[in-house]
């Protein structure tokens, strides 16, 4: 039963399929198992022209299922970017195709072995329809060269699935008419080391996957086998034809049927795992806002959003007319601009390329102190004008990690690329983050007092930001090389790494720095690996956040480090069924109203609030009909309250 359940929560989990492919492949194939067993009990001998009909409808019906994934797909997923990016939507698709079409219409084969007639028309019409996605890659290979130009790769690729394609096709029919050796063997040949390559490189280290084509090949495969073992051995399958059927029958109605299948029974008895961790404190960026950025900064209007198969949006990818844009999905940066259009306009000064600049951020709505950035304008080989800015310290030091900059790219008056790094902006500026210079000011000063230190002129160079794995930190830099994190919502210092003084000791400064932290040492425990020491707590109760702090230090050199990190838990059991999710979709479906549900998935999920309680909810991800973006809501386990994370 766990390999079941398994199953079905990998089917889930991955949006392989949407809601409307499964309904459709349950309830297709439940009429077909129906249909099937009456017609084990039907005295007439020839039964073909009934199961013509009977095909004709299912393969109507699976029609119908192409279409619904066809309609969602043109409106979410563009042309251009099916050969290379593989967007879920595609990916649907082509698992509808293979779960439903391959599934659905392989069973229909299987009940109507002892009927050799009309097989040739559905053969034809079901090859023919397979070939539809290989036509879709094609096709957007062919508009893919357009936009990004075209390379000997692509020339090769896109000739190599024709011939095969062809050839393929070719040798089935001329094997469909008459058995011809040289025809069998090399169709075999071709087939079975096609369909080796596209696996080997599918889990290989290039991960080059084409659904399309494997999904063509595995079904001429089995389609040749299953028309050579209808004429082989016609007389031996009349005899066995109904045990045969039985046997197909029963195992999917185990595991089809639509009211009540073994996969309801295993996920019964299966406990959800906890898959996620989420910060109850987490502040997400909407599409509309993202979108609202992208259109301050280029001037486009209409965006289109790349699909990503991720729960959260961690990043945004809008495309437009002339731009690629790339933003964070928490601190709303841009990680990457790219100008798709030549540039226009005239080449400007050094000096008015920083002044654009600054203009852009500022309409951005960034905030920094003008003397605490450092501004660098160089141009590349290409003509492209590149400005940098990075922070620095009072006294004009750069900060040299290129972590920190922010960078522009100009040619003639048009913005070429921008990659934005926090580091640069206020604290007032920083989305999420709720303390202030003096907060922080009062804590660095304690912290290098407990070091028996003078407190080094510092610099913000960084920020990171996080859903799950914990706070919002803020990164540092120093006049003396020290480094150290801060909690953007407590001003705690999380880590540091420098010098010590060579009149501390660094066994009395690990006691004073867990006696500060934490009240009661005895309810602590003390480890050593080498030259780093860690303190853990010994009883941890599940209901709440344990921390563990690290020291790092060497006998005789005066580098130290120190760092406090979440300790991570994922609780052997659970004690909540995965069958419960269904109860968690439920109460989404009643707050979301008459919204059509393309696609869902519901994952167990520790959060963690401000105060280090952790509770239990399901996350539940749902992707709307015709849309890009996907919505999240937190459900409480124990009461199912509904909590939106990208409002309604």
């Amino acid at each position: 039963m766990e390999w079941i359940s398994r199953f079905v929560l990998h089917v889930d989990s991955y949006f392989l399929l949407s809601t409307y492919s499964k309904w459709i492949i349950q309830w297709t194939l439940a009429g077909l198992i129906v249909y099937s067993l009456l017609s084990l009990y039907k005295k007439e001998l020839d039964q073909s022209k009934n199961w013509l009909y009977v095909g004709i409808f299912i393969r109507f019906i699976l029609m119908i299922g192409l279409s619904i994934e066809m309609f969602h797909q043109v409106h979410v997923t563009q042309l251009a970017h099916i050969y290379w990016d593989k967007e879920p939507s595609v990916r649907q698709f082509l698992h509808f195709m293979f779960f439903g079409y391959i599934v659905v219409v392989g069973f229909y084969y299987m009940m109507t072995i002892h009927q050799p007639k009309n097989k040739g028309l559905f053969y034809t019409f079901d090859i023919l329809l397979l070939t539809m996605p290989i036509l879709q890659l094609l096709t957007g290979l062919i508009f893919s060269i357009r936009e990004y130009g075209i390379t000997l790769s692509d020339v090769v690729f896109l000739l190599v699935i024709v011939l095969i394609t062809g050839l393929l096709i070719y040798l089935f029919f001329v094997n469909y008419w008459g058995v011809k050796w040289y025809a069998i063997i090399t169709f075999y040949v071709v087939i079975c080391s096609s369909l080796a390559i596209l696996v080997i490189s599918e889990i290989g280290r290039y991960r080059f996957d084409i659904p399309e084509l494997k999904n063509l090949f595995v079904f001429l495969v089995l389609l040749m086998t299953y028309h050579f073992m209808i004429k082989g051995s016609h007389r031996w399958l009349n005899q066995c034809k109904k045990g045969i059927k039985f046997g197909m029958i029963v195992v999917f109605l185990l595991l089809i049927n639509p009211i009540y299948n073994l996969s309801h029974t295993a996920l019964a008895a299966a406990h959800a795992e906890v898959q996620l961790q989420y910060l109850e404190s987490a502040e997400l960026i909407t599409l509309k806002e993202a979108e609202d950025l992208a259109r301050k900064l280029t001037g486009d209007q209409d965006f289109f959003l790349r699909q990503s198969n991720e729960d959260f949006h961690n990043r945004y990818i809008l495309v437009s007319k002339n731009y690629d844009v790339d933003i964070h999905g928490m601190s709303g940066m841009f990680f990457n601009l790219g100008r798709k259009t030549p540039a226009q306009g005239q080449e400007l000064s050094d000096s008015q390329y920083v002044n654009r600049s600054k203009q852009i951020l500022i309409s951005l709505g960034r905030e920094w102190k003008e003397d605490s950035i450092h501004i660098e304008v160089t141009k590349n080989d290409a003509g492209v004008t590149i400005v940098e800015m990075r922070p620095q310290l009072a006294d004009g030091t750069p900060s040299t990690d290129d972590w920190a900059v922010t960078t522009f790219s100009w040619e003639k008056e048009s913005l070429m690329g921008l990659h934005e790094e926090a580091g640069l902006y206020s604290l007032e500026s920083l989305k999420g983050v709720s303390v202030t210079e003096a907060e922080i000011e009062r804590n660095v000063k304690e912290w290098y007092g407990l070091l028996g230190k003078e407190t080094p002129e510092y610099m913000l160079f960084g920020v990171r930001y996080d859903y799950g794995t914990g706070p919002i930190e803020l990164k540092y830099f120093t006049k003396t090389g020290d480094t150290f994190t801060v909690n953007g919502k407590t001003a705690e210092l999380l880590d540091f790494s420098g010098d010590l003084s060579n009149e501390i000791s660094f066994k009395k400064l690990e006691n004073t720095i867990m006696n500060e932290k934490e009240a009661n040492l005895s309810q602590w425990k003390r480890t050593q690996m080498q030259d780093t020491w860690y303190w853990s707590e010994k009883n941890v109760e599940d209901s709440r956040v344990s921390y563990r702090y690290t020291f790092e230090y060497k006998e005789g050199v005066p580098a130290f480090s120190y760092s406090k990190t979440m300790n991570y838990r994922i609780p052997s059991d659970s004690g909540v069924k995965a069958s419960d999710r269904e109860e968690a979709f439920k109460a989404v479906a009643k707050k979301i109203g008459k919204t059509s549900i393309y696609a869902k998935r519901a994952k167990l999920t520790q959060i963690i609030n401000d105060e280090g309680e952790i509770r239990k909810a399901w996350l539940v991800v749902i992707q709307p009909f015709g849309t890009a973006a996907h919505k999240l809501y937190l459900v409480d386990v124990e009461t199912n309250e509904v909590n939106a994370l990208y409002g309604e």
